[in-house]
């Protein structure tokens, strides 16, 4: 039976607010590890408002804008400031320790591009990283959120950076988003691109199991015999994932 912390904690990941609320009163919430991680990451912005006004997140009001996709509140926050301070604001929580939480990432993974425009305006860095997280054009790809990622590449989003050892296109695999996955071949990124395990985008995509994303890397040059971790090939993961139509197509590739 989950704990109170944990209940907690899984209701904000739903974006449930009236359980926040109910489970709030039966825990020591100053204990939740990583608190602000797991109120920034959740879908409902009213849940980051709650914890906000009820405790001591360290969020900023630039950050909530951002999770909101509120342009105007963006741009009138950043107007009041400028050189130092600008830069400061604009890199808050980029070293979260689950996931960059700076305005750019939070605008990113909520799927807001006007807002992403708006900070990369203002200077936000869009190959901004840190140990263990995704870039921005990552998180994008991986979400599927095609303009953002087409927007972060038209101002100088490194399409290979994988500072965490994942390529923007691995996580496009790792969601099976096939769009995400073509717009950035069609941008130069590696199809054999190799995490420190061994895993290419071939492997993500195929325990994913995304036939469109398997049939575009190998139309692309992904080597279907590559071997991952414990000599592992993206066929023996199809074939453990049981997907069946993505075995066939990497049979077919590996017997040519």
């Amino acid at each position: 039976m989950p704990t109170d912390g944990e209940r907690f904690l899984a209701a904000i990941a739903r974006g449930d607010l009236a359980s926040v609320r109910q489970t709030a009163g039966s825990i020591r919430i100053e204990q939740v590890p990583n608190l602000l991680s797991h109120a920034l990451s959740s879908p409902n912005p009213d849940v980051v408002a709650y914890l906000r006004q009820s405790h001591d997140l360290g969020i900023s009001d630039l950050q909530i804008a951002a999770i909101r996709g509120d342009t105007r509140r963006i741009r009138q926050l950043l107007g009041q400031l400028d050189g130092n301070a600008k830069r400061t604001a604009l890199a808050q929580g980029y070293a979260s320790p689950i996931s960059s939480q700076s305005p750019l990432s939070l605008a990113v993974r909520n799927g807001h591009a006007d807002a992403v425009r708006e900070l990369i305006s203002a200077g936000a860095e869009v190959n901004e990283y840190c140990h263990y997280t995704l870039t921005p054009l990552a998180n994008a790809a991986e979400l599927g959120h095609t303009e953002i990622v087409r927007l972060l590449l038209n101002h100088g989003a490194v399409v290979d950076m994988a500072p965490d050892s994942y390529t923007a296109l691995m996580r496009a695999c790792v969601g099976g988003k096939f769009d995400s996955a073509k717009i950035l071949l069609d941008a130069g990124a590696d199809p054999n691109a190799v995490r420190q395990d061994g895993q290419r985008p071939l492997h993500f995509a195929a325990k994913a199991g995304s036939v469109e994303c398997v049939n575009l890397l190998l139309a692309r040059g992904a080597n279907p015999r590559a071997l991952a971790y414990k000599k592992d090939t993206a066929l023996k993961y199809a074939e453990q994932y049981n997907h069946q139509a993505i075995v066939k197509v990497l049979q077919d590739a590996v017997d040519k």
